[in-house]
């Protein structure tokens, strides 16, 4: 046992030394930070928002005061508790789509690059046709064709990722699958799948964590847009993107609280998001922690 727990004690301080030891390692710390809290305000939302998100709990675009520490919108509500209260949109859509993104680009691109030939072919065609496409067009029109809700959104936004998902595996898998190392799995009779789970995945997998981290954010900021555009989450659901387009008709009225607050949790959040794949990319590629 105590040779088990330096064992472990060391690969956790290499571990924290390469994420947080780096040049790199004061940003990824605070990425990591901000990702924590908002994944805090969004697991214990009901305990810490002052009020109902959707209830009239003061006066229309009420500024802010000690008791509502971020004002309130055109219908009374509180904007402090619809902040924390969208953390749990954004988050739930963001991971849910970059999960179902990452189920059908991830295993394609594994398959489509083994096999090769006229497979690979026509699916990369079709991949490539779909990543060359605007994605928030793309979005936009699959968010209008399925309709408001939570999965419809997050389908969506899954379909204009998944080509990223499968170009980044497709082309590591064609590259090493004729690595020795897969060669002398061929010679003992591995089978395909496994010299495609076992061999060839865990030598791609890196490059497709620092890929999914970057999705997150990209995720949040479509679902904000579709939002945004009314094509997102139906009021008077809390959402980021929807109190972001419903406070900027009040610029003009100088109720900047309604805008201002929705904003900052929508570039903070995903700020987090980038500063840690930045670590995570130095982290998970010995070329760019080489060159650094």
């Amino acid at each position: 046992m105590p040779e088990v727990n330096k064992f472990v004690s060391s690969r956790l301080g290499k571990t924290f030394k390469g994420l947080f030891g780096s040049s790199t390692g004061w940003i990824t710390f605070i990425g990591l930070t901000i990702l924590v809290f908002y994944v805090i305000l969004a697991v214990f939302a009901p305990y810490l928002a002052p009020y109902d998100p959707v209830k009239r709990v003061g006066r229309s675009l009420q500024p802010p005061s000690p008791e509502h520490r971020f004002g309130t919108d055109n219908l009374g509500r509180d904007v402090l508790s619809r902040v924390i209260y969208g953390a749990r949109i954004a988050l739930v859509i963001a991971f849910l789509s970059v999960a179902i993104a990452s189920a059908i680009g991830i295993p394609l691109g594994l398959i489509s690059g083994y096999i090769g030939g006229i497979f690979d072919r026509t699916l990369t065609l079709v991949m490539d046709a779909m990543y060359a496409f605007p994605g928030l067009i793309l979005a936009i029109a699959i968010a209008a064709l399925l309709g408001p809700g939570i999965m419809n959104i997050a389908i969506s936004i899954a379909v204009v990722y998944a080509p990223t998902y499968f170009r980044v595996i497709r082309n590591q898998v064609t590259s090493v699958k004729n690595e020795l190392y897969v060669e002398a799995a061929r010679a003992i009779g591995a089978r395909r799948w496994e010299i495609l789970l076992k061999y060839i995945l865990p030598n791609v997998f890196p490059s497709v964590v620092v890929v999914l981290s970057m999705n997150l954010a990209d995720a949040i900021m479509t679902e904000a847009g579709l939002s945004f555009l009314g094509l997102g989450i139906a009021p008077p659901t809390p959402d980021w993107g929807f109190d972001l387009s419903n406070g900027r008709r009040f610029i003009l009225s100088r109720a900047w609280w309604a805008l201002l607050y929705p904003g900052l949790a929508i570039i903070t959040v995903v700020l987090g998001f980038s500063m840690f794949s930045e670590g995570l990319n130095e982290f998970l590629n010995p070329n760019v922690r080489e060159k650094r």
